[in-house]
């Protein structure tokens, strides 16, 4: 059996969350964006630290409805998350 499950915006608690799924062996793919005005988001190490277990996916830059942004601010979002994060987890 595979059980795989998938977390979003990175909320430091999600952080305490990977202990526990570390103990039953489950792998996760957590969504991070590096900022969000409405919470708080892991540290940069944490991430680093929940990369060496578990899968990492970009989310947006800002943690913002890309539905109100232009073409290129999306781009930029998205792009822009992707880059930092390959950056941070190499």
């Amino acid at each position: 059996m595979i059980i795989t499950t998938s977390w979003d915006d990175g909320h430091p608690l999600d952080y305490k969350l990977v202990a526990l799924l570390e103990k039953y062996d489950i792998k996760a793919t957590f969504y991070i964006p590096l900022a969000n005005t409405e919470n708080s988001v892991m540290e940069r190490s944490q991430m680093k630290e929940v990369s060496k277990y578990h899968e990492i996916g970009g989310h947006t830059v800002n943690h913002i409805y890309l539905n109100k942004l232009t073409e290129l601010e999306v781009k930029n979002e998205i792009n822009n998350c992707k880059s930092e994060l390959e950056n941070l987890l190499v």
